[in-house]
């Protein structure tokens, strides 16, 4: 079991005690390909967007902003995590040193408690911090 190929378009996951969208570094199962496109993941209380593993992760055109956290953090053991992307975003992010093959170009970075890139993705270009 697992998720595969779900594209999440226009979506809200706002206001929340915890984390807008969750993707636990102990989950089980396949978890590939998920975009989020167009989100808004704002005023949670822990990060908007939680990435703790899977592979082909992308957010792109999203407001993540005013959260507790991060806007958009790559999770608790990023070697769980593969070919990531954020382009074109509204975000605060925390990524971990250890993430491989992620992408972070053309994004706002500001507007939540935690901003800052803890990591170097393997490209990173054209943000305002």
């Amino acid at each position: 079991t697992g998720v595969e190929r779900c594209h999440f378009h226009g979506c809200w996951t706002c206001s929340h005690a915890s984390h807008g969208v969750l993707i636990d570094s102990s989950s089980t199962g396949v978890i590939k390909t998920l975009e989020f496109i167009g989100h808004h993941a704002m005023f949670n209380g822990a990060d908007g967007i939680h990435l703790g593993r899977g592979d082909t992760l992308k957010v792109v055109g999203s407001s993540c902003d005013d959260n507790q956290s991060s806007g958009i953090a790559i999770g608790s053991d990023a070697t769980l995590v593969s070919s990531s992307s954020m382009r074109h975003n509204k975000f605060g992010c925390y990524l971990l040193p250890t993430a491989t093959r992620t992408s972070v170009v053309g994004n706002i970075m500001d507007g939540n408690q935690i901003i800052n890139l803890a990591g170097i993705p393997a490209v990173f270009a054209n943000n305002f911090q």
